[in-house]
């Protein structure tokens, strides 16, 4: 089964299993609820509208790395992705 997210930004199985796998992590209480209790495709649509903005936000500091020059914008999105993917690896 493919999601929007995967669809949308054009993301690799790699990714989308990296992002599957961080989902997996999540357990425990959030805002004094069981997570167990939040059902399944709530907290996978948080996981990865979490993970999109944190690529909106890494994008957004390389292109104002870059000086803000217009017109690599995927190029700063796919790097994004990349950094952040190997980080959480890392991890």
């Amino acid at each position: 089964m493919t999601s929007a997210f995967s669809k949308s930004q054009g993301t690799d199985k790699n990714l989308y299993s990296l992002v599957t796998k961080m989902q997996k992590k999540s357990r425990g209480r959030r805002d004094g609820i069981e997570v167990s209790d939040i059902p399944p495709q709530d907290r996978q649509s948080e996981e990865i509208s979490s993970f999109h903005n944190k690529i909106a936000q890494k994008a957004y500091e390389l292109y104002e790395k870059r000086g803000c020059g217009d017109g690599r914008d995927l190029d700063d999105w796919l790097e994004a992705e990349k950094v952040l993917a190997l980080e959480e690896l890392s991890r």
